[in-house]
């Protein structure tokens, strides 16, 4: 019965619990023993003293105060103007100090006194958010710098005065490393002597935190406010750029800090027969507090498991790299956190292009090129524009693997085709009449003219008027709408100019909720085709994709080819500030057409100089040997050389005259010879022609003159003893 009671009891609301009491369970006292009631009311005593004793957290003026500093502040900003003095600094400053010297009531509460874990809980909430209010207001009335900038020293205490921790932290963005360590010593004080309704719900108290601090903030606090190894490779500040564990020192105090041993805190075993000893032999890691008892410290395993249950069930809803690298930073078992990863992934990841983004990203994080390559063979219609980045990186990672080398290069070839269309489509947007076949004939007669001329530049200007989109239409509804409500109107705002009426995706930058907008209205084209051109620089093979690219441009848009041309279509972008996104797309593809360009000329320029220098040492060769095909005559040459040599300049009338030439000669001259016509020769079959191969031979010459022998097409050049 008892149990039962109980159990309805603790489920209670704290203003019915309060009835119960008030009107049956008092009047209950009165039928049983003195002696039970007796003791009845001295544990409600020592109860009462227990509560006393702790310190008082007073949420509700607490909220009070600082609202009233907070307006105190706004009012100080509106009055600076006029007064020559502003109390902004002293107002920070108080706020600061208020909030950083409510926390040490807060943890010993928790920790010390061990009760009312729930108001401890939401006065840290609250702290919390008065600092993030309090970032935002920062700047107001003058620069945030400042607070920014300001030390925080903060020790915790215990009843005695005691320093268990000492923390320096540089301005109130930083505090919650400080809260994460109180939230952390909450919570591993309410599994270790809470009640059963107040361990029920530690995933509420996990929920608040990352409400209030982010998905990541989980991770740092099983660390307490610390990264963990994977968490390290990701908490680069975005504000200061720089890492923001450097503005963070602490000093632990206590003689339990030089007592630790040297061995992992993941091989404790939670047996209530444990050796006291071990209090003294824990690993100095940062899972633990130096100055938790045992029990306390046995908890922190119950709390990594409870932080693992909240993280997967957030997983299993909307996975993400940020999520996976928060629960490898503090995880028991690496081998079955990725086995269960995987499994998620592999139900999930086709269900929205956030679950595939996710996929990919955790593949790409381990150079799992396989699942990498069957996610972009299923899912890849999925991609959006603003996820360029991961699919620029898993082909990367496909590159990295032979098998998949060719549909990488494939896949850049792809997204850069269809991005150069997809900036066109731009250009066509605010250049419509750019495909007018008057406009292109103009175009290619503008090309033929000399860079720079005047009459090219006129030209260049009369065409883009003519092709550019014209802006003076009558007002939009909406627009007309906006400006009788006193709204701002900017130029450029047409009906020809742009669906995106106001610019409201501009509105906010940082808003994720307008990416879907952006994607349609606003596309990063400049950034995307930016990124896919420096891919294909690093990759092998990529090269020549991008030429093959440029030429497709080239042939779609002659236009591109002048870069005079495209600076004045740039400039007339310019005067339109809602087409900064075309304006920085075309002024990208410029920037690459040239470069292609230039690489182009550079090859040609190469490979004209490299024939240029092979013929002319062809020729040096053919002028140090001779002619191959008139081989120099020696006029000693016996006919019957000439005749096995074969020369082609061999002629009967010349082997006449040399054999006539080796005869005797006579006193009486001889009678004229008459000629005589040959006869016809039959008709031959075209010989090959003969190639001639240097050989130095002497016939009843001179020594060293040389001749050239005539090799057999189908045999050597003969040598010296081929001849005789």
């Amino acid at each position: 019965m008892s149990e039962n009671l109980s159990e309805v009891f603790s489920t209670l609301p704290v203003e019915a619990q309060q009835t119960l009491v008030e009107k049956h369970l008092l009047d209950l006292l009165r039928l049983i023993p003195k002696e039970s009631s007796a003791q009845i009311l001295t544990t409600a005593t020592s109860l009462k003293r227990k509560f006393d004793e702790a310190p008082k957290l007073d949420l509700r003026a607490k909220r009070n105060e600082i609202a009233m500093l907070l307006d105190e502040l706004m009012r100080d900003a509106k009055s600076s103007f006029i007064k020559e003095r502003s109390n902004r600094e002293e107002l920070l400053s108080e706020i600061v100090d208020t909030l950083v010297g409510w926390l040490n009531p807060i943890w010993s509460t928790v920790y010390e006194h061990r009760i009312r874990f729930l108001h401890a809980h939401n006065c840290l909430v609250f702290v919390t958010d008065a600092l993030a209010q309090l970032a935002d207001n920062s700047s107001i009335g003058g620069c945030k710098c400042s607070i920014m900038n300001l030390p925080i020293q903060f020790s915790l205490t215990d009843k005695t005065g005691k320093i268990l921790k000492r923390f320096s932290v540089m301005g109130p963005q930083n505090l919650h490393r400080v809260l994460l360590w109180i939230w952390r010593d909450l919570l591993v004080s309410v599994l270790a002597y809470g009640t059963e309704r107040e361990k029920s719900k530690m995933q509420d108290f996990l929920e608040d935190i990352e409400l209030a601090l982010g998905i990541r903030s989980l991770g740092k606090l099983v660390h307490g406010g610390k990264s963990g190894k994977f968490l390290q490779l990701i908490s680069w500040d975005e504000d200061t750029g720089e890492d923001s564990e450097s503005d963070y020192e602490e000093e632990e105090f206590g003689d339990i800090t030089d007592t630790f041993g040297d061995y992992s805190c993941d091989d404790d075993v939670d047996d209530d027969d444990e050796d006291e000893d071990e209090e003294s032999m824990r690993c100095p890691c940062s899972f633990h507090a130096p100055y938790w008892p045992e029990n306390v410290n046995r908890e922190r395993i119950t709390l990594r498991r409870h932080l693992e249950t909240r993280l997967f069930n957030v997983f299993e809803l909307t996975p993400s790299l940020e999520i996976y690298n928060v629960l490898m930073s503090f995880t028991q078992s690496t081998y079955q956190t990725e086995t269960r990863v995987q499994e998620i992934l592999s139900r999930t990841a086709g269900d929205t292009p956030m679950n595939l983004v996710a996929a990919l990203d955790i593949h790409i994080l381990n150079g799992d090129s396989v699942k990498v390559a069957a996610l972009l063979e299923s899912y890849s219609y999925l991609l959006r524009p603003r996820d360029a980045p991961t699919l620029q990186c898993a082909v990367t990672v496909l590159y990295e693997n032979p098998k998949y080398r060719a549909r990488s290069l494939s896949i850049l070839e792809k997204e850069l085709t269809e991005c150069m269309l997809a900036i066109y489509g731009l250009v066509r947007s605010c250049f419509t009449h750019i495909e007018a076949e008057v406009n292109k004939k103009d175009m290619l007669e503008i090309l033929k003219l000399h860079n720079g001329s005047p009459g090219r530049k006129e030209r260049v200007a009369d065409w883009t008027e003519h092709v550019i989109t014209p802006s003076s239409g009558a007002l939009h509804p909406m627009a007309f709408a906006a400006m009788m409500m006193g709204l701002p109107m900017m130029p450029g705002t047409d009906d020809g100019d742009d669906a995106d009426i106001l610019s409201y995706v501009d509105l906010d930058q940082d808003d994720p909720e307008l990416d879907d907008l952006r994607d349609s209205y606003r596309p990063n084209l400049k950034g995307i085709f930016a990124g896919w051109t420096d891919i294909g620089q690093t990759l092998k093979g990529g090269a020549g994709i991008l030429v093959k690219v440029y030429l497709k441009a080239v042939e779609l848009m002659p236009w591109l080819r002048g870069s005079d041309v495209v600076s004045e279509m740039t400039s007339r972008l310019r005067e339109r500030p809602n087409k900064n996104h075309v304006f920085d797309a075309l002024s990208n593809l410029s920037t690459f057409a040239k470069a292609q360009r230039k690489k182009i000329n550079l090859t040609h320029a190469e490979l004209k100089r490299r024939n240029a220098a092979k013929a002319g040492a062809n020729a040096s060769t053919s002028r140090a040997s001779g002619s191959p095909l008139s081989p120099p005559a020696n006029p000693l040459q016996s006919a019957s050389t000439q005749s096995l040599l074969g020369s082609p300049s061999y002629s009967p009338s010349h082997s006449a005259s040399n054999l006539s030439s080796n005869q005797p000669t006579s006193s009486a001259p001889s009678p004229p010879s008459v000629p005589h016509a040959p006869p016809p020769a039959p008709p031959q079959p075209p010989q090959p022609m003969l190639a001639y191969t240097y050989v130095p031979l002497v016939f009843g010459g001179p020594p060293g003159n040389p001749t050239f022998m005539p090799a057999h097409p189908h045999h050597p050049a003969p040598s010296v003893d081929d001849v005789d």
